[in-house]
């Protein structure tokens, strides 16, 4: 694949879609980190307007909020989020514009060599196109990153970011990242890096011990958000055949 002349870019997504999803060998941050590094993007990369989000539901919504809210101010803001829906170019999008074609093609070639040394899987591949594109293409002033899974070994850990955001914590991919509730808070919360701001969600007290006892270790500093209740009712409107969502939200 090192010689292979430019692709399409249904065959570059093709390529990346048949590397592994998960990494073959013990979970860490070695491969990305390295990645980035030769990429010359590790150093590059400023965590003060890098976010972070992590938990169990919610971080994808709570990643599109954050970046429109940060984008009304004139920001220029990068968001990394997964799954996609359609298209792989919804994952890498800035101020709510997906990555060009051309631009994908050209990350795709551009960190082929880097992407087959370390062996990157699918995931880490896109974080460190991503990375680019931010920072070098588009230049944004903030960068969101959404975590694929857990928190201490995902490929967007290696990116320094100076605000953690950690939503609802249950029971999710117990086969990786553990058993119990705590086991499972003990890995998202391996998103905290030193001295940063820690948004989070109420949690059980056990849950709340532990990230007290995170937060102090980081030496970070957190904010508890409060919950914000609201009622959704259903309306169709037939002659479109859609159903729209109101949110009838009571005063705090």
């Amino acid at each position: 694949m090192s010689n292979t002349p430019s692709l399409t870019f249904s065959q570059w997504v093709s390529w990346l879609e048949q590397r592994h999803t998960m990494p073959q060998i013990a979970p860490g941050l070695e491969r990305t980190v390295s990645a980035l590094k030769e990429a010359g993007l590790y150093e590059k990369n400023s965590a003060k307007h890098t976010i972070h989000i992590a938990g169990t539901n919610g971080k994808g919504t709570t990643a599109k909020a954050l970046a429109h809210l940060i984008a009304a101010t004139g920001a220029t803001v990068g968001l990394y989020t997964s799954p996609h829906l359609v298209t792989t170019r919804e994952r890498l999008q800035v101020n709510s514009e997906m990555i060009s074609e051309e631009d994908f093609c050209s990350l795709c070639e551009k960190h082929l060599a880097t992407i087959e040394k370390w062996n990157l899987t699918h995931f880490e591949s896109l974080t460190l196109m991503a990375l680019d594109y931010f920072l070098n293409i588009k230049k944004t002033q903030w960068m969101i990153f959404e975590i694929g899974l857990g928190g201490l070994w995902d490929a967007t850990n290696a990116i320094h970011h100076s605000t953690s955001v950690l939503t609802t914590i249950g029971f999710d991919h117990m086969h990786i990242l553990g058993n119990t509730l705590l086991e499972i808070a003990q890995n998202k919360f391996g998103i905290i890096q030193p001295q940063n701001l820690v948004i989070h969600s109420q949690y059980p007290p056990e849950v709340m011990t532990l990230l007290s006892s995170v937060v102090d270790q980081k030496q970070a500093r957190a904010v508890k958000v409060k919950n914000y209740p609201f009622t959704v009712t259903q309306k169709r409107i037939p002659e479109y055949e859609l159903q729209l969502e109101n949110l009838t939200v009571p005063d705090r």
